[in-house]
This record gives C-alpha cells, structure tokens and sequence, in this order.
C-alpha cells in the first residue's frame, strides 16, 4: 500500500494545529508525518432550528484508530501529536490557556516501534 502524501510543510508542535503521527529516528529527527483526523475528540455538532451550531462534547474513553506510515528504514518512534480534549474544549470556549499551560498541540503519546516493524533482525 502507498501511504498518503505529507504535509505541504513541516508541522511544529505549539505552532500548528490539527493532529497528527510522526516517524522519528533514535536521534528523535521527524522522518515523515501523516496528518489524522483528530483522533481523541468525541464531539459533534449540533444544528439548531434556530441556524446555530453548538459543539457538544461527550465523555473522554478509549479511542481505537489506524494511521497509515511510510515504511522508513531508521524509524524507531511512533509520536501522536495534537491537543487534549480538555484543551480542545478550552479553544472552542475562547481561553487561551488551561489551568497553568496554554493551551496548543503537543506531544500525546510516544511509541517504540518492534525490532521486526523497524526491518532489525530479532
């Protein structure tokens, strides 16, 4: 299979938005990112009669999702990039910060990658 192609430009954790998977190397270099479709959130939006259109939010659980990554010989990571659903709900509520942090993509979870995924003999 051929994986999708990257982002028109590099994304920044803090300086982008969105959320999304990167490759990195031992040395933590990103080797290739794939953008997903916030992957965290449960929320929908909700139409009134009226013409509004209200984001409601239901409970934080488990999440299984697929992202699909180019098969890059010195890759050793997997890292999830995007924001927490408690700071998603701080933007959609039109605060900048959450408690002490502002609030912004991150680093959401970080994943070592097999000998056998990575093509290292076992």
């Amino acid at each position: 299979m051929i994986a999708p192609q990257p982002p028109s430009e590099p994304l920044q954790a803090g300086e982008h938005g969105g959320s999304w998977a990167e490759l990195k190397d031992a040395e933590d270099r990103t080797l290739a990112q794939r953008l997903v479709a916030e992957p965290l959130i449960a929320s929908v939006e909700v139409f009134s009669p009226e013409g509004t259109i209200e984001r409601r939010f239901g409970p934080v659980g488990d999440r299984v999702f697929e992202v699909l990554l180019p098969a890059v010989p010195d890759a050793t990571t997997v890292v999830l990039v995007g924001e927490t659903a408690a700071a998603t709900l701080a933007v959609e509520e039109g605060r900048e910060r959450l408690g002490d942090e502002e609030v912004g993509t991150r680093e959401l979870a970080r994943f070592d990658l097999a000998p056998e995924v990575r093509g290292e003999q076992l």
